[in-house]
């Protein structure tokens, strides 16, 4: 889907060097009264700008050319903005105070972009903020400064970016919260187990449907960083000890009678061999630990897919 709308984000703007922009906009009724919503595609800012007035409740614009957006871009339409959606339009970098104004809005659309940083000033008239969707950049950091300001959030989308950690200092300030996505970063496993755990003991979903399978590896996590400080700080360690438990599982599930009932034999003798093998794999007079076994064992598997 997202290679899709990079790809017809490319060709619009070649049609655009070539001379026609391309853009498309059109204004609809939103819900009941005189409440309007503008969408826009294949533009930059000045079209929709052009377009709407303060009458707009809703702005959509998407598969567009707008690498940076400007300061109080969006003052024109005063107040009255409640939802405004800027998916897919190669958005780098946001203006300190390109928000400005937008006191009523509850919804803010970004996703699909190639922001790689979250400045806390964005925000600073987004009070009524309700909903964050920030997936689909390259987010790589967010400033400290940033959650203080979304007292009201109840959702925030952070999936698939490049956050090794979303640290729960932060997070504390995010009073009115109930979900989070996280799916899709390369977080570290220490601070994978303290966010999740900390999300769990504050009510807070953070589970997607896709996620759901691998709910796994936090319980694991949970449990190796239980009472082991030493081991919830090192990443090296927490590692160890996942794979220590994985091996742990694995030859239980090898040796139980339940597994030679569905297993012929063969099989099972190959499986044992190959976890003995694996064992007296060391150095002469220091067998491998278990921890490093599964670890041979899960590198082999990598490498042979």
């Amino acid at each position: 889907m997202r290679r899709s709308a990079v790809i017809l984000g490319i060709f619009w703007a070649l049609l655009e060097n070539l001379g026609g922009t391309g853009a498309i906009c059109s204004t609809n009724k939103y819900e009941k009264g005189p409440r309007l919503w503008l969408k826009c595609s294949h533009s930059s800012l000045s079209e929709p700008l052009e377009t709407g007035n303060s009458m707009v409740s809703v702005l959509s614009i998407s598969l567009s050319n707008i690498p940076y957006v400007p300061d109080q871009a969006f003052f024109k339409f005063g107040s009255d903005l409640l939802l405004m959606s800027l998916h897919s339009c190669g958005i780098k970098d946001i203006h300190a105070t390109a928000f400005d104004g937008m006191y009523r809005l509850k919804k803010l659309i970004l996703s699909s972009n190639n922001i790689t940083y979250v400045r806390p000033e964005w925000f600073s008239s987004l009070t009524s903020l309700e909903h964050l969707d920030l997936a689909y950049n390259s987010i790589s950091g967010i400033d400290n400064d940033v959650f203080p300001r979304l007292a009201n959030l109840k959702t925030l989308d952070l999936g698939y970016n490049h956050l090794t950690c979303l640290p729960t200092k932060g997070l504390e300030h995010l009073r009115s919260i109930n979900k989070i996505r996280i799916e899709g970063n390369p977080m570290s496993l220490t601070c994978r187990a303290k966010t999740t755990r900390w999300l769990v003991d504050k009510g807070v979903n953070y589970m997607s449907y896709s996620e759901i399978s691998e709910n796994w590896l936090d319980e694991m996590l949970w449990m190796c960083g239980f009472g082991e400080p030493e081991v919830e700080e090192s990443e090296i360690l927490m590692k160890e000890c996942v794979l220590l438990s994985l091996f742990n599982q694995l030859k239980s599930a090898l040796t139980t009678s339940d597994s030679y009932a569905f297993t012929v034999s063969e099989c099972v003798n190959e499986r044992n061999a190959v976890a003995s093998c694996l064992l007296q794999s060391g150095k002469p007079g220091k067998p491998i630990t278990n921890g490093e076994a599964m670890r041979k064992l899960l590198l082999a598997v990598h490498g042979s897919a």
